[in-house]
């Protein structure tokens, strides 16, 4: 394994290894999160691992978290277009911590997906633009496309959580309409696993927003989507549209206690419901 020696700024760090099969993997972390990005293949996300408990919250059997957009900026279908290509990578200082950016382009359509860690605190920030590069009008549709398995080993009884109107549900009950699961209004969907007590939250701005995509697959060992549609539009030549979410690895109070006092999307109604729902599942009252 080759390794390239590591850049450290407020707190956190950004090395590049290649390893055993010859993989080149940049890796972006802080005290208590670490995040490897592979950008020669679709410039994914593997894992995103908890340093508290040493386990990766993404399937270790499936590509990880992904950008699912057509040649010509149509949604298309699993993983689409961009998934083969070899993205161009940099890191970056930013005011709290480090960033690592990767991008490619294809046909008129240009992605670039920015992750973006904070020293000392338990998120990953994503910002993705998709740029139109082209002459005419691009008929468009942003998704991005993850699979989670939190806690590692047996997933299968992971929990899958969505706030709604009457408060918050699992996605397993089946009393509840497509619609409701879909909706991206809360602000926010949560995945929890009962054994080892560990969640990942996922938040997001419900004005980019189309849809949710929270269902779980078997391929092996259990993962499932916490995946986001944008809103369908149509970009002129030369602009752009942009889609924001973050992901916060909650593996103790510490860690919620991170998240009640970040700035982030969320308005503070949909802020209490999550801290209080992760509280009183996880144990960790508020």
């Amino acid at each position: 394994m080759n390794d390239k020696p590591s850049v450290k700024v407020n707190g956190c760090h950004i090395s590049e290894i290649t390893d055993s099969e010859g993989i080149r993997v940049v890796e972006l972390g802080n005290s208590l999160v670490r995040m490897g990005v592979v950008p020669d293949e679709g410039g994914r996300v593997a894992h995103i691992t908890s340093l508290k408990s040493g386990r990766n919250h993404l399937s270790p059997v499936m590509a990880g978290i992904e950008d699912v957009a057509g040649e010509l900026g149509r949604s298309e279908s699993y993983p689409g277009a961009f998934a083969t290509l070899a993205y161009q990578c940099r890191s970056s200082k930013t005011g709290q911590g480090m960033a690592v950016t990767v991008s490619a382009s294809k046909g008129w359509l240009k992605l670039e997906r920015t992750m973006r860690m904070d020293g000392g605190i338990p998120r990953i920030g994503f910002h993705v633009v998709y740029e139109n590069t082209g002459r005419s009008p691009l008929p468009f549709k942003a998704r991005i496309h993850p699979k989670f398995n939190v806690g590692g080993g047996r997933a299968d009884e992971d929990k899958v959580y969505i706030p709604g109107k009457d408060g918050v549900f699992s996605v397993g009950d089946r009393k509840r309409s497509e619609d409701d699961i879909y909706d991206p209004s809360g602000g926010w969907m949560l995945a929890f696993n009962p054994r080892t007590r560990e969640s990942v939250a996922a938040i997001h701005r419900p004005s980019q927003m189309d849809q949710l995509y929270p269902w779980g697959v078997k391929t092996g060992k259990y993962s499932y989507n916490l995946e986001y549609f944008g809103k369908e539009k149509t970009v002129a030549p030369g602009e752009r549209c942009e889609m924001d979410f973050e992901y916060w690895v909650i593996a103790d109070r510490e860690d919620l206690d991170a998240l009640e006092k970040f700035e982030d999307q969320l308005e503070s109604g949909q802020k209490k419901a999550l801290l209080g729902f992760i509280a009183k599942i996880s144990g960790n009252p508020v």
